[in-house]
């Protein structure tokens, strides 16, 4: 079994954009009064391990809220009221809302007694049940609202700094055939385009791109690496990258985060709430970062600034001929950055584990769930025996549930045990959420 292990959450996989301070509303009662929601989708957004016993869940409820006679699809935030009970989410919603189930897509396992009856199972990327064939506990303990401001009634302007990877794996250049490249249609422009055009008017938006040894901060070539709310400059830029010559072998990460951080640390701290996004298809030959700090130690960085930090990793595809001959790097390429996923946790954001670059444009709900989180999450803590049913080395694993909530007087429940599996004649999405399984 590879050390490498993955969690199967089926979902609808989203972008989780918050940080983990806690603060109260601001004008609840006046909020409440005016804004009416329907319980119309649930998704999980992301889990980070807190210790052996207990997972953090990032919780998305989402709505069509009815108010100045209008209707919008948002997400249902505590001080929002639902609607047949008009009660308050927050005052209304308890960890006993929650329940897990056994997902229905292992109902087969179960009956050829390949795995314990349960409500969740780990495994790997080759389908390989995680140590011993049986199921996981999750017990809800308690749920709460995180906002993604440090101070929400602060007014500051809602920053977006998007980092794209422009190495040379993203369109198989170097390669034997680009068809190995991780997204040789630029899949990827399209949904970060999508994104970024949904943003709310208020938003102001920094794009640098990295590849060689270093990202384009502070080049004369670059435009947007700088806060900026024009939205066709943002456009075109993002455009210019399918476009670009400017592809380069190797990764450097490292040096993207720590010019990330200049660009923050220039900026008026009063005026501007940042958050960070990181598109890459990994890091399998090294970080060509040239003396930058560690990832480790730009961890210090943004959590003191409250700065969250997510990542979208696209599985890099395999060459089984590479130009270089190095068969031995292909065979890492797929690894998850488990040090980005342990940044992500520690900052309040999430790691996403994508496998292929189709899920950018087929999977129509990770725009919406990107834009619904820049406000927050409900964080969900699980206790669990995942962590003592997993090889004791194994870096991260994948999961398979169903949950459900009662909100109000509306049911909702999340299918979470997504495969590649057809079930009756249909291909089910491969969508997926990494959990890292650091060493306590």
């Amino acid at each position: 079994m590879k050390n490498h292990l993955t969690i199967y959450f089926m979902l609808v996989l989203s972008f989780a954009l918050s940080s983990c301070v806690f603060i109260d509303s601001p004008n609840k009662d006046s909020r409440s009064s005016r804004v009416v929601t329907d319980l119309t989708n649930l998704y999980i957004a992301g889990a980070c391990k807190l210790d052996n016993n207990t997972l953090d869940l990032s919780i998305i409820f989402q709505g069509d809220s009815r108010g100045s006679g209008t209707i919008r699809r948002s997400n249902i935030l505590p001080d929002t009221k639902l609607a047949d009970t008009f009660s308050v989410v927050e005052e209304s919603l308890m960890s006993q809302s929650f329940s897990f189930h056994t997902p229905s897509i292992m109902q087969s396992k179960i009956d050829q007694g390949e795995v314990a009856e349960g409500v969740a199972y780990g495994e790997s990327e080759d389908g390989l049940i995680t140590g011993e064939p049986t199921t996981v506990e999750l017990t809800p303990s308690s749920i709460e609202y995180q906002w993604s401001s440090s101070d929400i009634e602060a007014g500051r302007i809602p920053l977006l700094i998007l980092l794209m990877d422009q190495s040379n794996s993203v369109l198989g250049l170097s390669r034997s055939e680009h068809r190995y490249g991780s997204d040789i249609f630029h899949q990827r422009i399209t949904f970060f385009k999508s994104l970024i055009n949904n943003l709310n008017d208020n938003f102001e938006v920094a794009i640098l791109t990295f590849s060689g040894i270093a990202s384009d901060y502070g080049s004369d070539s670059s435009l947007v690496n700088v806060p900026t709310q024009n939205r066709e400059l943002l456009k075109f830029s993002m455009e210019e990258l399918m476009y670009s010559a400017n592809y380069q072998a190797r990764t450097p990460l490292n040096q993207a985060l720590n010019d990330t951080k200049s660009l923050i640390e220039g900026l008026d701290q009063d005026t501007y709430d940042p958050v960070v996004v990181v598109f890459t298809d990994g890091v399998e030959d090294g970080d060509s970062s040239m003396g930058a700090p560690s990832i480790a130690e730009l961890t210090s960085f943004y959590v003191q600034r409250h700065v969250p930090v997510h990542t979208v990793q696209l599985k890099a595809k395999q060459d089984t001929n590479p130009a270089s001959g190095d068969l031995e790097a292909e065979t890492k390429r797929p690894k998850p950055l488990e040090e980005m996923s342990a940044l992500a946790c520690q900052t309040g954001g999430d790691f996403y584990y994508i496998r292929n670059a189709e899920e950018f444009t087929s999977n129509n709900d990770l725009v919406t769930m990107l834009l619904n989180r820049l406000s927050g999450r409900w964080s969900l803590k699980v206790n669990t025996n995942m962590f003592n049913t997993i090889i004791d080395d194994a870096p991260g694993i994948m999961l398979s549930t169903e949950l459900e909530v009662v909100l109000g007087d509306e049911v909702e429940r999340f299918n979470a045990a997504q495969t590649i599996d057809s079930i009756d004649n249909r291909v089910k999405m491969d969508s997926r959420v990494w959990v890292l399984n650091p060493a306590q």
